[in-house]
């Protein structure tokens, strides 16, 4: 997860609580029993927690810190979208000088996107994903919903310490989130839970199983994302991605104890598959 602004973070609690409060009262004073009252809020406290899914990248634009909009780093992202096919298409807004030759390099990029827009248009059928910096010393990629798009944030120590084609491996990764509709299908999974957990209660029991569930949903969509990172970019890519990371962090890796409790299967695991996939099927990086 992004650094967040604390105080933001408690607005927007204290928001949705107040809220919430609110539609609660309005249920009672209509009449109603506390029973359906108690229904009726769980499906508005659902449908909010959809919502503020469903919108999570303007969410973590407000809520986050460190963001930067720096040219050399932008210029990167772009031309590794550029590379995998990814037209990012970004708003209006006014750059950070950083220099001549980073401003140049972004320029160049920008050039080359409009060029291939003008082209080919962007990708039918799919929607688009803008990318978010993110300034941490940690190794961070993750992509969310943003309305009717997707908002993907990547840390600068990742922008900065892989190379190129790892890079496009990171990118593609993310982007096979978008193209399986994970971000989406994890909106409307947390609303559902959340509007059966405020509206009729859930035992403490079965909150420990949909957890250990909902993680093992998530390390699934890994290996998926990873399989549609390899037909967009490469399997050299998406595995560079990989072996520089635990190159640079010193091979740290997950054990299959860890990994129960975590959202990400284990590199060794996800490595493992792509190769094994590459072998039942060895042209399907080509």
């Amino acid at each position: 997860m992004i650094p967040l602004r604390l105080h933001r973070v408690l607005l927007l609690l204290f928001g949705v609580s107040a809220f919430l409060a609110i539609v609660d009262g309005i249920f009672l004073r209509w009449g109603m029993s506390h029973q359906t009252s108690d229904v009726l809020s769980g499906l508005v406290a659902g449908l909010m927690v959809f919502y503020i899914a469903y919108q999570g990248g303007k969410v973590l634009v407000f809520c986050g810190k460190r963001l930067v909009d720096d040219p050399e780093r932008r210029a990167r992202i772009r031309a590794a979208l550029y590379d995998i096919g990814i037209i990012e298409e970004r708003r209006k807004g006014k750059r950070r000088k950083e220099g001549r030759a980073a401003l140049a390099a972004a320029n160049e990029i920008e050039r080359r996107v409009a060029d291939r827009r003008k082209q080919v248009g962007p990708p039918p059928g799919k929607k688009l994903m803008y990318v978010s910096v993110v300034n941490s010393e940690r190794f961070i990629a993750i992509t969310v919903n943003s309305g009717d798009t997707h908002r993907a944030f990547v840390s600068t120590r990742m922008v900065d310490s892989l190379t190129h084609g790892a890079l496009r491996g990171v990118l593609a990764h993310e982007y096979g989130h978008v193209v399986n509709r994970h971000p989406i299908k994890q909106a409307t999974i947390l609303g559902l839970v959340s509007a059966v957990k405020f509206g009729v209660g859930i035992p403490v029991g079965a909150v420990v199983v949909l957890l250990l569930a909902y993680l093992f949903m998530l390390r699934e969509w890994e290996f998926v994302a990873d399989a549609a990172a390899v037909k967009r970019t490469s399997p050299e890519d998406v595995l560079a991605a990989f072996y520089e990371y635990r190159l640079i962090e010193g091979d740290k890796d997950l054990s299959r104890l860890s990994e129960f409790f975590c959202g990400h299967p284990s590199f060794r695991r996800r490595i493992a598959a792509i190769n094994e996939s590459l072998a039942v099927s060895p042209g399907r990086g080509d």
